[in-house]
C-alpha cells in the first residue's frame, strides 16, 4: 500500500533537489497563489489605462499621480512625491534632463511632461553676472559714510504661495558713498522660462556695507525705475524689463542710502540641484538626496531646491542606486555597498561594507520595511542595520540565478517592486519575472506575461495555451513589460506593458472575472516500486475550469493503454483510475489549471484514498 497526498502547496527552491525537496515544494511554480496553502491562479490584470505608441512615443517609465498616469520616454525616473504645504500635490523627479518638479496646476493631462509649461527646474539658476553701479548722485558733505557693494537673487513664485530664490549673482564694485548721495544699479538680467525652467517672478537686492555685523549682505527695500518710486524688497520682473533698467538704492527725499534692509541673504552656496542628479529620492531630516557622478549629494533640510555643492560623499567605485532607511542612505555600487548617515548636511559621513556586492540594476534596487534589495553577483542581496545577506542564497544556487534571466536579457535589465509583502522582478523588454517570498520558508515563483488575443485582460502561462468552458486552447501572445509603479493610496502594482503597437498600464490582478492558468509540478515523490491506480482532486474544478494533470514515473510520462502520452481532464472531485503501468520509484504531479486545488491524492486503491481524505484538514 502506498499513496502521495501534496497539500499546503509552496514554491520552488532550486537550490535542492528535486528529490530532497520539502514537502510540498514544487519543482515548478507558475503563475500560482499560494500564501493560503492553497494552490490558486492569480487573477488576470486589468488594463487601467491605454496608449497609442504613434501618439506618445515609446515609453518606458511610469507613475500613478493622483487618478492618472504619467508616463516618460526615459527609462530611470525617480519620482518623489514632496511635502510642501500648500503644494498642490508637488511631485519631483529625476532621469529626464535636468531634475524637475511639476504639481496638479502645471502637469498636462495627456500625463507626459515635455516643456517647460509641464514643469519647473529642481533648483533657480543663478545669476552669472554682477550688477553696475550708476553714481553716486546727490549732494555730497565731503565725509565718506559707506563703503558699500551689492547683489541680487533671483525668485520663483509658485501659484500655492511657495517661493524658490537662487544664489546670489557675483558681487558688485565697491562704492564710498558721502552722506548725502545715494547710487543707481543695473545689469539685472532675468532669463526666460523656456531656456532656464524657471519661471522668475521678481528679483532681491541686497547690500554689504562697512560696518555691517559680520559683513553680510542684507535684503533692500529699492525703488525700481526712478529715485522717487515706491521702494519694495520683491522687485516685479516687469519693473526690470531690460538690463538696462536702473533700480535705486535712496531714501524718499532722495538724500541718501535707504537705511529699510532686512535679513541676511539665506541662499549664499545654495545651487540648483545638479543637472547630471539620478535617483532623486527622500532621505532623512527634511532632505532630498541623489547621485551625481561619484558622489551623493544631500539638500538643504526642507528647501528641496537648494544643493550646496559641498555637501557631499565621493565613493571610490560607481554608485548605481541608493535609498533611505532608518535614517541611513544605503548606496549600492559597482562593487562595495556604503553606508551614509548625518543629521545634517554638515555632518554626512559614509564608510563602505566591505562585501563584494555590486548592484547589476539600478531599477532592481529597492526599498522595503526591512532593508533594502538588489540584484548582485551572487543573489538578491539584503542590507538593513544588522548587515548584509544574500536573501536567495538557500533558493537558488549562483548559477541558477545566473541563468534566471530569459535567453537575451541579464540581471541588468531586471526592474523590481515590493508588493504586498513579496518580491516581484521583472526583465525590462522580456515578457518574463518571478516572485520571491523570503518571509518563512522561502520559495521564489515564475511569472510569464502573456494575454488572450483580442482580450485586455492580460493572462500569464509558461505555454501559450488557456482552457476554456470546453477546454478548447485558444492562442496567446506575450505582453512586453518595461516598467511599473505601486499606488500606496489604491494598493496596487502597475505594469507597463507593450503589445501590438499600444501601451498599457494594468493592475496586477485587479481583473474581476479572469484567472489566469496556473502551472505546478510536485517535487520528485519517492516511494517502493508501485503503479498508482487511482486518483482525486480537492478543488473547486468544472467543466469550465479543469485540472489537467500528468504524471511522470521515473522521469517518463505514463502512458495510457495504447502506449500514447497520458493526462487527465479533471473536471469534479470523485475518484478517477489512472492508467496500468510499470512499477516507479519517482512519482511527479503536473497540473495546469484555472481553479483552486486544495489537495490531490495518488494511491493504490479508493479506500486508501477515503482513508487520506479523512486525515486532510482542508
Amino acid at each position: 500500500m502506498a499513496s502521495i497526498v501534496l497539500k499546503n502547496f509552496k514554491g520552488m527552491v532550486p537550490a535542492i533537489s528535486p528529490k530532497r525537496l520539502p514537502i510540498n515544494f514544487g519543482q515548478v511554480a507558475e503563475n500560482c497563489a499560494l500564501g493560503s496553502g492553497r494552490l490558486s491562479p492569480v487573477r488576470a490584470l486589468a488594463a487601467a489605462q491605454l496608449w497609442d505608441q504613434a501618439t506618445v512615443g515609446d515609453l518606458r517609465s511610469l507613475y500613478k499621480y493622483g487618478s492618472n498616469f504619467l508616463f516618460w520616454l526615459e527609462s530611470e525616473i525617480s519620482v518623489v512625491r514632496g511635502e510642501v504645504p500648500s503644494g498642490n500635490d508637488r511631485l519631483f523627479y529625476s532621469g529626464n534632463g535636468y531634475p524637475k518638479q511639476t504639481d496638479t496646476v502645471l502637469m498636462p493631462s495627456t500625463g507626459r511632461p515635455t516643456t517647460t509649461a509641464d514643469y519647473r527646474r529642481l533648483g533657480v539658476t543663478p545669476p552669472s553676472a554682477a550688477l553696475t553701479i550708476h553714481g553716486p548722485s546727490g549732494t555730497g558733505d565731503g565725509v565718506v559714510a559707506k563703503t558699500v557693494s551689492y547683489y541680487y537673487t533671483l525668485v520663483s513664485k509658485w501659484s500655492d504661495g511657495t517661493e524658490e530664490e537662487s544664489k546670489p549673482s557675483p558681487a558688485s564694485a565697491i562704492q564710498d558713498i558721502e552722506g548725502g548721495e545715494y547710487l543707481s544699479l543695473s545689469n539685472f538680467v532675468i532669463p526666460t522660462l523656456a531656456g532656464s525652467g524657471n519661471n522668475i517672478t521678481h528679483v532681491r537686492l541686497y547690500r554689504l556695507e562697512s560696518g555691517s555685523v559680520g559683513g553680510s549682505y542684507q535684503l533692500l527695500q529699492a525703488r525700481p525705475g526712478s529715485a522717487t518710486a515706491t521702494g519694495v524688497y520683491d522687485i516685479p520682473i516687469a519693473s526690470v524689463p531690460n538690463s538696462a533698467t536702473q533700480v535705486y538704492d535712496t531714501d524718499g527725499t532722495p538724500a541718501g542710502l535707504n537705511d529699510n534692509v532686512d535679513e541676511q541673504c539665506p541662499t549664499e552656496g545654495w545651487s540648483p540641484a545638479p543637472d547630471n542628479l539620478k535617483q532623486l529620492r527622500a532621505f532623512h531630516n527634511g532632505m532630498f538626496g541623489g547621485l551625481s557622478g561619484d558622489t551623493f549629494r544631500v539638500s538643504e533640510p526642507f528647501y528641496w531646491y537648494a544643493w550646496d555643492p559641498n555637501h557631499k560623499v565621493t565613493m571610490a567605485y560607481e554608485p548605481v542606486a541608493w535609498g533611505s532607511y532608518r535614517g541611513m542612505a544605503i548606496i549600492a555600487t559597482t562593487a562595495y555597498p556604503y553606508i551614509i548617515t548625518g543629521v545634517d548636511p554638515e555632518s554626512l559621513q559614509g564608510e563602505p561594507l566591505l562585501y563584494e556586492q555590486g548592484c547589476l540594476s539600478a531599477r532592481g534596487f529597492i526599498v522595503t520595511p526591512i532593508g533594502v534589495i538588489y540584484p548582485s553577483p551572487d543573489g538578491l542581496v539584503l542590507i538593513n542595520e544588522k548587515g548584509l545577506v544574500v536573501l536567495t542564497k538557500d533558493v537558488l544556487e549562483k548559477k541558477q540565478w545566473d541563468d534566471l534571466p530569459p535567453s537575451g536579457f541579464t540581471h541588468a535589465d531586471l526592474v523590481s517592486f515590493y508588493y504586498d509583502e513579496t518580491y516581484f522582478g521583472f526583465w525590462e523588454g522580456s515578457a518574463q519575472g518571478f516572485s520571491f517570498d523570503f518571509t518563512k520558508d522561502p520559495y521564489i515563483k515564475t511569472i510569464y506575461v502573456r494575454t488572450l488575443s483580442g482580450d485586455d485582460g492580460v493572462v500569464f502561462g509558461s505555454d501559450d495555451v488557456v482552457f476554456g468552458t470546453d477546454n478548447v486552447i485558444f492562442g496567446m501572445v506575450p505582453l512586453v513589460f518595461h516598467d511599473g509603479c505601486i499606488d500606496p493610496v489604491g494598493d496596487t502594482l502597475y505594469l507597463l506593458t507593450y503589445l501590438d503597437a499600444e501601451y498599457g498600464a494594468h493592475g496586477w490582478e485587479t481583473h474581476t472575472s479572469n484567472f489566469l492558468p496556473l502551472k505546478f509540478m510536485s517535487r520528485k515523490e519517492v516511494t517502493e516500486p508501485t503503479n498508482f491506480a487511482y486518483g482525486l482532486i480537492l478543488g473547486d474544478q468544472t467543466a469550465g475550469k479543469p485540472v489537467v494533470m500528468t504524471i511522470y514515473g521515473d522521469g517518463v510520462q505514463i502512458k495510457d493503454r495504447l502506449g500514447d502520452d497520458w493526462s487527465k481532464s479533471v473536471v469534479d472531485e470523485n475518484i478517477f483510475t489512472l492508467p496500468k503501468t510499470s512499477e516507479y520509484e519517482l512519482t511527479e504531479v503536473e497540473l495546469v489549471t484555472q481553479a483552486d486545488v486544495d489537495a490531490v491524492i495518488l494511491a493504490t486503491s479508493p479506500d486508501e484514498i477515503m482513508d487520506q481524505v479523512e486525515a486532510l484538514d482542508v
